[in-house]
């Protein structure tokens, strides 16, 4: 998964009109992706559903995601046992609604298809973006403190999120990918703060003929020195296209 947060590295409108080429990946879904940390898939999604699991074998993460012909989600939902997380979302009208963990949320969208504001208990978020639709600034609402900033590479995959606190950086994370353009999900991620490493993931790949991840294995260092800990998961993935 692309950023989990606390284990791994986080737009729908009904008439948007984006094409996306077959190897393109669709900054809608790659938003998502960003926010609610999956692999975004490439080419012109109609369905994806992701399953992961540690090497004994029981899930404890799975994915559905469903798209429009136009490349507007239709619905997101995940369930996340590690880190206890349920989430449903369906559009209606210009918004993504739901629940997250029992509490309601809300996605309003733009003409785009983007994520515009957020809305759950914890108050109000608003979202920014490249010119290439993809995500830049998150700010947290009414006084837009600014706290994440996101950096992408010339295949618009992530290589650099800055997340604030008292308008400083407070911690960053990173990734090197070993070959962007052919294997988009093959990368070394690192998570630091005060220049210290308390996060590493690597991630290695199968892909279809969309350059979109199908079996990942990932590797996961999380803690500082004695308290490291390593984890490894597979993540399969099914992407059906229109």
């Amino acid at each position: 998964m692309k950023f989990k947060k606390a284990i791994l590295l986080a737009a729908p409108l009904l008439f948007c009109s984006f094409s996306y080429a077959q190897m393109a990946r669709n900054p809608v879904i790659a938003n998502l992706a960003t926010m609610f940390d999956f692999n975004a898939p490439a080419g012109n999604v109609r369905e994806m559903h992701t399953v992961m699991n540690p090497p004994s074998g029981e899930i404890n993460y799975e994915n559905r995601l469903k798209v429009d012909r136009t490349g507007c989600v239709t619905s997101l939902d995940i369930r996340d046992s590690a880190q206890k997380m349920v989430l449903q979302l369906h559009r209606e009208g210009n918004t993504l609604t739901g629940i997250q963990n029992g509490k309601p949320l809300s996605l309003k969208l733009d003409e785009k298809c983007l994520v515009k504001q957020k809305k759950d208990e914890l108050g109000e978020v608003k979202y920014a973006y490249w010119p290439n639709g993809l995500l830049k600034d998150i700010f947290f609402m009414p006084g837009g403190q600014r706290i994440a900033h996101h950096e992408y590479d010339a295949n618009g995959l992530p290589n650099q999120v800055d997340f604030y606190m008292s308008d400083k950086v407070a911690s960053q994370t990173k990734v090197i990918y070993e070959d962007a353009e052919h294997r988009p999900f093959d990368y070394k991620l690192v998570t630091e703060t005060m220049r210290t490493p308390f996060l590493t993931a690597e991630s290695h790949c199968r892909y279809d003929e969309h350059l979109s991840p199908i079996a990942c294995d990932i590797t996961l260092v999380t803690g500082i020195g004695k308290t490291q800990q390593t984890q490894r998961h597979q993540v399969t993935t099914e992407v059906s296209y229109y």
